[in-house]
């Protein structure tokens, strides 16, 4: 399972951890200055509408809101979830704006307690198989590992 997806322009970070016959659970962390294929952006911008929506912006902040991670984690009594961050570049500062949802669950805990949308379920498939083809190989320029005829 994916527990950060995340692509900021210099860099794709990836980490997922997996659970072992014994009980242990191994956490893997992957960085790479290779760029991702443009369905791997494509995918992680596929989340700007979430954002918007869960942070009640004015839908004008689509344009320039760029979305750089997803972060999934297991909520303390709420199961997975997940955190999406994104920035803005403002002109009143050196920096871009930095806008992090909170935790969203995947399953209502409670009435006020809300879930995420089927929506954003299928979003998030599509960009754990973005994540997993780049382990693959799968990059901007170049497939790492094809195999070329004979």
């Amino acid at each position: 399972m994916f527990t950060k997806i995340k692509a900021n322009g210099k860099t794709v970070e990836l980490a997922w951890s997996e659970k072992r016959i014994t009980g242990d659970l191994v956490e893997h962390r992957y960085t790479s200055a290779q760029g991702p294929r443009p369905e791997f952006v494509k995918a992680l911008q596929a989340f700007i509408g979430f954002v918007i929506e869960v942070l009640e912006l004015p839908e004008s902040y689509e344009v320039g809101l760029k979305v750089i991670s997803v972060s999934i984690s297991e909520g303390e009594n709420t199961g997975n979830g997940l955190v999406v961050t994104a920035l803005k570049e403002v002109d009143a500062a050196q920096g871009p704006a930095v806008f992090n949802t909170p935790f969203i669950p995947k399953v209502a805990t409670s009435e006020e307690a809300p879930a995420f949308p089927g929506s954003v379920l299928r979003l998030l498939a599509e960009l754990e198989r973005e994540a997993t083809l780049f382990l693959e190989g799968k990059r901007a320029q170049q497939d790492l590992f094809e195999k070329t005829p004979a």
